[in-house]
């Protein structure tokens, strides 16, 4: 059937003839249902078909008379329907046949068998450029799309030059030829890059002569393919298509060689054409990335919407192209971002209007804005203003802060000082409670543990070494008693709780089964094995028997009426005594029989039996007989013996020597009668304190108080002078020469007399503690256990190991001392021509060096600590081997008394000074001398040196310049005044180098901020012989000719303690390299160690 597009072109009844016999001759030529085509076609004959299109059909055929093989295009009936348009079709077929290039396919001839036309071309075998890029699975590279666009360039410019358009320029259109076909060699480039074949430009057989007529093309047809079309021909403006048009279809190609996909593709064609002529493509470097801009920019720049936008010439393109191929800068340039706006809008007037009407009214909202941000910028002027100044206010109150903080360290450490030094007082006058309550608030004011120090350190030892604190009750503590043994405390308290403490470990464990009631005695019985306690419930006594090993009661004696005053075992154990009183009868005795399964048996018996049973008057028994007159004489009398006291006062205790030889009986009046037990002679009675707040002692002559040195003063007796304070609890040391009294509660003290001169020998204070119910002395008399009113157990140590230990070997005065780097050994030098080694943790001496003939002035190991280096008034300096002991070398070069040396940090150098004018410079490894420093030959007896500790300054005396800092690395000399009658006797720099100390004669110690001021030291007496900082800076020690060793907080110059121990001047002073020992000497031989404990 007929197409009745067709029809709608057809002309007059003519015109219908011919395609009538046009279809005749396609019927004949090739007949209905035939599956491989036509036969022959005028004198061509068909081999087969190539293709068919909207254009018509393309077969393979033989031209007999050439004797080769063609293309033979056939077009459609309905496209050459009229003879114009097969008029046309032949004009524009010869047109072609004109054209020779070696990347065009040539049209052999045109021509008609009758009203068919057809098309015969040479016949390329290869595939499509569309077929090839179809098989890819990813773009082409870039340089092989450049090189091969540019070959299609030239051949359109050779058809251009001929007035020839393809007008349908598309992957399609282009035949790949394999190479060695003999085809000529394409021109796209260098040889060194040939294509790998022959693209051939097809169908230029459809072209028109560009000076024809422009009637020959029906209007608003668009002619091409959608995707590969221009915009103008897309709009189907004929009368605007022309070489640009072809320009655009090679930009398209290149476009999609380089993405893998045409500039614009979609289901449908009307959709295409319209992204054709409204929409930019996106840019290449999007949808493939590393892609060369300027292809990228070569490639849209054919695109352009408007055709004077593109490339002049197809000639261009590929000049551009081999631009970019020998890199070099190519002439397109990329599409400004303004200008691509301004094409947007002419292509789209309605949204560009929208956009337009948008921007008007956003500029008038940013002409507001422009307004209101002018008045946000005077506001945020002015709040800038503001902040600066709050910031500049922020900081100067971070500075105030800063400068507050500061004074309050400062302050804090002052208090520090304080409290330290107040804590010193408290210790030695017996307040050892005080002492520690200050040392724990001075604690507390220290920013750390480091900063506490050695002086903080070292009277926390003493106040640990003095007392130990046993907690563990929950109510006032009244009864305490020590096993035979020593190893075990037992301790009772208000609510009737018991607890055995194991003295060793500070653990304890409770007794079961006791009353809830005031433990008011205990005692063990001889072998430790029971322990008896009393408790006390309203005005009567209970007496109950426990088992030390399993911590259970086994046992409770009858209860009596009366208060129980004193209890006491046999030394058999077999037999039990108490003391009970209940006013107005007189106190008594009971005696009870303890049998092994804990059995109580009361006894009556004789004073005979009492006698034997207490094994020679155990104390209670034999005092009764002397108190009691009547019971000690009637045999007939039960076993309880009354004891008196002489004017009726009440009883408050009785304790007794273990051998009973001295018995006290404390009344309520405030008297302690010491007796003698076997005789009942009245030996003294004594009052804690007298009138003046002394200890006084009662005799018939007169009343005996304490003079200034401790001795016992008679004075004549006046009841007026009769003062009797009630007293705590008493305990006999068991010696029996040392009497301990708890004194009443507002003094809150125990007092130790001697009982054999009554003498005062030592005063514990309490403090807040409260009072004090119950004492008992431990360990042979060496410890004092205390029950209080603050639930706690105390024991004063009465021995310890002193606030100093003294090594004993130098046989005359000791002048300098130092520790090893590693603590373990203490050098000494001495005026008996000797040094001597120690062991500090035993004090045992290990070696003795000898070697020089006079005093040995200065020793001082080396940082490594392998050599002990020593100077001394023979004029000499001499290194030891400190493993073997042994002389390494004798440095000579002075001329007299050598009397200091240092070494330098790095332990390569050592600095010696002595009586010459010559400070001298070693080479330690060689012993060769070194540099030497001349001084004021006038002065003499210099003996302070000190490296710093980077090793990069040497202080030393200069005599009376002042002192002297030696730069080591510009040998420069920089002098620090001092006055001129002030001679500096030692030195010392603080760990960090910041500070220099410098002791001086008349006492005096400046202590130098190096980066500028002094503040000066004073407290010695006398000239300052030696000075040292501890390890963490925290503390200076110096010592003196007035015997004296002082600790100083360097940061606030607060003198923080003094210690007392060496009866000559002291020479030498230093600290262990763990900071927890200073090791003193002085001018008798002695050598004494401070030790601090760990914080």
């Amino acid at each position: 059937m007929v197409d009745s597009r067709m029809v709608e072109t057809l002309g007059p009844a003519s015109t219908w003839r011919e395609v009538r016999d046009g279809l005749r001759l396609l019927e004949e030529i090739w007949p209905r249902g035939a599956p491989a085509g036509p036969g022959a076609f005028g004198r061509f004959e068909i081999l087969r078909e190539l293709g068919r299109g909207g254009f018509g059909v393309v077969f393979l055929a033989l031209d007999p008379e050439l004797g080769r093989r063609v293309a033979l295009k056939v077009p459609r009936p309905e496209v050459l329907a009229t003879p114009e348009v097969r008029r046309r079709f032949l004009r524009e077929a010869h047109a072609a046949s004109r054209l020779d290039h070696p990347n065009l396919v040539p049209v052999f001839e045109a021509g008609q068998v009758g009203p068919v036309c057809y098309l015969a071309s040479a016949y390329v075998e290869g595939p499509t450029l569309a077929a090839w890029l179809a098989e890819r699975p990813e773009p082409v590279p870039p340089r092989l799309a450049a090189r091969l666009v540019a070959t299609l360039a030239d051949a359109v410019q050779h058809a251009h030059d001929r007035g020839i358009l393809h007008r349908d320029i598309k992957p399609g259109n282009v035949l790949l030829q394999a190479r060695g076909t003999g085809a000529a060699p394409d021109h796209a480039g260098p040889p060194a890059e040939p294509l790998p074949f022959i693209p051939r430009f097809c169908d230029f057989g459809l072209a028109k002569l560009s000076d024809q007529e422009r009637g020959d093309t029906r209007t608003g047809v668009p002619l091409g393919s959608p995707s590969y079309m221009a915009p103008e021909q897309a709009e189907g403006l004929p009368d605007a298509v022309g070489p640009a048009a072809d320009l655009y279809g090679l930009g398209a190609i290149l476009y999609e060689l380089v993405t893998g996909r045409p500039p614009f593709k979609t289901d449908s064609a009307l959709e295409t054409l319209r992204r054709v002529v409204t929409e930019e493509p996106e840019r290449p470097r999007r949808l493939r990335r590393g892609l060369p801009r300027d292809l990228e920019t070569i490639a849209l720049k054919c695109l352009a919407k408007r055709p004077e936008r593109r490339y002049a010439t197809a000639a261009h393109l590929a000049e551009d192209l081999r631009r970019f191929l020998a890199n070099e800068p190519i002439l397109a340039r990329s599409t400004p971002t303004w200008e691509r706006a301004w094409k947007w809008g002419r292509r789209r007037p309605a949204h560009a209007a929208l956009l337009a009407l948008v921007l008007l009214s956003g500029a008038i909202g940013v002409g507001g804005l422009f307004w209101y941000n002018r008045l946000l910028h005077w506001h945020n002027t002015q709040l800038q203003a503001a902040l600066q100044r709050a910031e500049r206010g922020e900081q100067e109150a971070r500075r105030q802060d800063e400068l507050a903080e500061r004074r309050e360290r400062k302050a804090r450490r002052h208090l520090f000082g304080f409290q330290v030094r107040q804590a010193q007082e408290a210790f030695r006058a017996g307040h050892i409670e005080l002492a520690r309550r200050l040392l724990d608030a001075a604690r507390d004011e220290a920013d750390s543990a480091a900063a506490r120090g050695f002086a903080w350190s070292y009277l926390d030892r003493l106040c640990r070494e003095r007392v130990t604190l046993l907690e563990g009750h929950t109510v006032p503590v009244y009864a305490l008693a020590v096993s035979p043994d020593g190893k075990t405390l037992a301790s009772g308290d208000l609510r009737g709780h018991l607890r055995l403490w194991d003295l060793a470990t500070g653990r304890s464990r409770p007794l079961v089964g006791g009353r809830p009631d005031l433990v008011a005695i205990l005692a063990f019985s001889p072998d430790g094995r029971t322990l008896a306690s009393v408790t006390h419930r309203g005005a009567a006594a209970e007496v109950l028997l426990w088992d030390v090993a399993s911590g259970r009661l086994r046992a409770a004696l009858p209860a009596d009426r009366g208060l129980c005053y004193a209890l006491l075992f046999s030394p058999d154990g077999a037999l039990l005594g108490t003391l009970r009183a209940a006013p107005p009868e007189a106190p008594r005795v009971q005696l009870w029989e303890i049998g092994e399964g804990f059995e109580a048996v009361r006894r009556p018996s004789g004073p005979a039996d009492l006698a034997r049973a207490a094994l020679a008057g155990e104390g209670l028994q034999s005092l009764a007989d002397r108190l009691d007159q009547a019971g000690a004489t009637d045999p007939a009398l039960d076993a309880d013996y009354p004891i008196s006291p002489a004017d009726g006062a009440s009883w408050r205790g009785v304790a007794l020597t273990r051998d009973g030889a001295i018995a006290l009986v404390g009344r309520g009046d405030g008297e302690i009668t010491v007796y003698r037990a076997r005789t009942g002679h009245r030996l003294a009675t004594l009052l804690l304190r007298g009138p003046q707040g002394e200890m006084v002692q009662f005799e018939a002559e007169g009343v005996l108080t304490p003079e200034e040195r401790g001795r016992l003063a008679r004075l004549a007796a006046s009841p007026d002078e009769a003062w009797n304070p009630e007293f705590g609890p008493v305990a006999l040391a068991p010696d029996g020469r040392t009497l301990a009294v708890g004194q009443d509660t507002s003094g809150r003290m125990a007092t130790l007399i001697d009982l054999d001169t009554g003498q005062r020998l030592d005063t514990y204070t309490f403090g807040e503690t409260g009072a004090v119910h119950t004492l008992a002395f431990l360990a042979g008399g060496r410890t004092l256990a205390f029950g209080c009113e603050d639930h706690s157990i105390r024991l004063w140590h009465l021995g310890g190991s002193g606030e100093s230990r003294a090594l004993a070997g130098h046989q005359a005065e000791v002048w300098s001392l130092a520790f090893r780097p590693d603590g373990r050994t203490l050098a000494s030098a001495a005026d008996d021509h000797t040094i001597k080694l120690w062991d500090p943790s035993t004090g045992r001496e290990r070696a003795t060096l000898t070697g020089h003939e006079s005093l040995v002035t200065v020793v001082a190991y080396s940082p490594d600590g392998t050599l002990l280096a020593s100077c001394s008034l023979d004029r000499t300096v001499r290194l030891w081997d400190v493993a073997s002991g042994q002389e390494r070398a004798i440095l000579r070069g002075h001329t007299g008394d050598v009397r200091g040396l240092a070494f330098s940090p790095d332990g390569k150098t050592l600095a010696t000074i002595g009586d010459d004018p010559a400070l001298r410079l070693w080479e330690v490894a060689t012993g060769a001398p070194g540099e030497v420093l001349m001084m004021d030959p006038t002065s003499r007896r210099r003996r302070a040196l000190a490296w710093s500790p980077d090793g990069r300054r040497l202080a030393f005396d200069a005599g009376p310049e002042g002192l002297a800092l030696w730069r080591r690395d510009t040998g420069q000399r920089s002098l620090l005044p001092i006055d001129r009658d002030r001679y500096t006797m030692t030195l010392a720099f603080s760990p960090d180098g910041t500070l220099l100390a410098s002791g001086h004669e008349w006492g005096e110690i400046y202590l130098w901020d190096l980066a500028g001021g002094r503040i000066t030291l004073r407290g010695h007496t006398q000239d300052v012989l030696g000075l040292a900082f501890s390890p963490d800076g925290q503390t200076l020690a110096s010592v003196g000719r007035d015997r004296s060793i002082r600790l100083w907080d360097p940061l606030t110059g607060q003198e923080l303690l003094t210690l007392r121990g060496h009866v000559n001047q002291v020479h030498a002073v230093t600290f262990s390299p763990d900071g927890w020992t200073l090791a003193t000497a002085c001018h008798g031989g002695g050598i004494r160690l401070w030790t601090a404990g760990p914080p």
